[in-house]
């Protein structure tokens, strides 16, 4: 017998038509396109320990019912986080080490390290200063007429929050946005990319070499951010750079998951466009495109 033809798209993303077995949940359209729920609730229902055999990142096992998640997640002789979190392999030549992917005991030694930046005490401290960066940002909205919020609201909001967290040059704030999609344009990460490789590590190398300076200038300080909790940490001490650039990234990239879900049109993707042989991001429109332009443009 010859082999069956292949599904159409349009089975493939139907919740209810595509066979158990051919369920793919790590498929970019599903999300793209508010699909993703039926698709977890029919796995939950009828496969909770689920094998895609194919993929555009290989064969993996889906685990989708809550006990079993966290028996997973609990079990750290059999199940490993090393040395990503994410479904996709990073790139063999380019592997950034982060705390959340490590196992113990250095996963529970380096996160206890940081912690302190986000204790209760601390954000009380912080809390006049978010308060009145958001007030700021909220006060320069139009009154009148649309806007699009998500670069106006959600994607500045969260970047100065993370620029607070980092005690981060505040005029630099828009690096932040550019650097976290640069980390995850990566098609063995993510599954797609909107730079090549080279670009990518040009970019991130830049991202190391600018946070490194923070790092030396916050040595043997007692400041409670990040990178001055780091760079006093005997956890982190003799740590590799890119080790170093992998829990900057790990907590830079924190910054889509704020943005909302995001409609696959200019207006609300200015951080994802990339065209020509320009460099990514420094032409979209946004906040923080005349930053951009002034520090990329032309190479």
């Amino acid at each position: 017998m010859g082999q069956a033809a292949p599904l159409s798209e349009e089975i493939l993303l139907d919740p209810q038509r595509c066979p158990l077995e051919a369920i793919d949940v790590s498929h970019g359209s599903l999300f793209e396109n508010e699909r993703w729920v039926p698709f977890f609730a029919r796995l939950r229902a009828e496969d909770p320990v689920h094998f895609t055999a194919d993929s555009a990142f290989g064969p993996y096992w889906s685990i989708t019912r809550f006990e079993d998640i966290k028996a997973v997640d609990m079990n750290h002789q059999a199940f490993s986080s090393d040395p990503v979190i994410v479904i996709g392999d990073p790139p063999p030549d380019f592997t950034l080490p982060q705390f959340i992917a490590m196992d113990q005991p250095r996963h529970d030694h380096q996160r206890k390290a940081v912690q302190p930046a986000v204790a209760p005490r601390q954000l009380a401290n912080l809390e006049p200063l978010i308060r009145q960066r958001v007030c700021t940002i909220l006060d320069g909205l139009p009154v009148g007429e649309r806007f699009d919020w998500v670069p106006a609201v959600s994607m500045e909001l969260t970047t100065q929050m993370l620029a607070t967290l980092f005690d981060f040059p505040f005029e630099d704030r828009h690096l932040l946005p550019f650097w976290s999609d640069a980390a995850t344009s990566s098609p063995e990460l993510v599954g797609a990319s909107n730079m090549t490789d080279e670009e990518r590590k040009r970019i991130l190398m830049e991202c190391l070499e600018y946070f490194q300076k923070l790092w030396n200038d916050r040595q043997g300080g007692n400041n409670l951010d990040f990178i001055s909790m780091m760079a006093n940490s005997p956890a982190f001490a003799n740590m590799p750079p890119l080790e170093y650039l992998g829990n900057l990234i790990r907590r830079v990239r924190l910054e889509p998951m704020a943005r909302g879900i995001r409609k696959a049109s200019p207006g609300s993707e200015p951080y994802s466009e990339h065209g020509g042989g320009g460099h990514p991001l420094a032409d979209a429109p946004g906040p923080y495109a005349p930053q951009l332009r002034g520090r990329y443009a032309g190479g």
